[in-house]
């Protein structure tokens, strides 16, 4: 009888440790088959991108080429040379918000602290639009006299039209970020790199099929980061 007793009691010892193995294995397997499908995840998402960059890189490329070849080299050198300085005003005036954006949306998205999210959109957006209408302003003022220290007065024209594309363009920076915090990269590398990219490319061959030289650069880039912002916009 006592032998018995002591048989149950180590079964009953043995029984609570058998579970503990069995459940500590299935936990594993079940954090294993996580992590597997997170590196999926990533390795399907980089492939997505990398294609995105490649697609985006052969459209700028078709595109300077199209100019240099059609236009000419003195338009590629004004285009080239307006972009970069409405690069410059234009990361003044974004403050690095989109970047903090990003970050802060982030991180209160993994907390599920939706009123703090829709807090850092409503104030981020409001400064956003401040500061990239004053720095437009400024840049659209200035123009002449840039284009006077680099002594090309046609600059002055693609600086003054292009000064109109800050808000656009941060704002489209803005929103993309934002898309990135909701973890949508493919959607994100579509807009960025295909669609804005095909947009100039595609509106560029149609000016210049209608006989336009140097509005054909501007309009089709003022057109391709129009098409940008308001898809992105739109998805956002």
């Amino acid at each position: 009888m006592k032998t018995k007793l002591r048989k149950n009691k180590e079964k009953n010892k043995k029984e609570p440790r058998e579970n503990l193995i069995k459940e500590s294995k299935e936990t594993k397997k079940a954090k294993e088959k996580k992590f597997n499908n997170i590196l999926e995840l990533m390795f399907k998402t980089s492939i997505f991108v990398f294609f995105g960059i490649l697609v985006s890189k052969l459209f700028s490329y078709l595109y300077k080429i199209i100019i240099a070849r059609y236009l000419g080299a003195n338009l590629y050198g004004l285009y080239s040379l307006s972009i970069a300085i409405v690069l410059f005003f234009a990361a003044v005036a974004g403050l690095g918000i989109s970047e903090g954006v990003l970050r802060f949306i982030s991180f209160y998205r993994g907390k599920n602290q939706k009123n703090k999210i829709r807090y850092i959109y409503r104030i981020s957006s409001k400064i956003l639009l401040i500061n990239t209408i004053i720095f437009s302003i400024i840049l659209f003022l200035l123009s002449d006299f840039i284009a006077g220290v680099f002594k090309n007065q046609e600059l002055a024209i693609f600086i003054k039209i292009f000064s109109f594309l800050i808000p656009f363009w941060l704002f489209s920076i803005f929103f993309m970020n934002i898309m990135i915090a909701f973890e949508k990269v493919k959607q994100q590398t579509i807009l960025e790199k295909i669609i804005q990219s095909f947009a100039k490319l595609a509106f560029l061959i149609f000016f210049i099929f209608l006989g336009l030289k140097t509005n054909a650069i501007i309009f089709s880039f003022f057109i391709g980061v129009f098409v940008f912002f308001l898809a992105t916009f739109l998805y956002c």
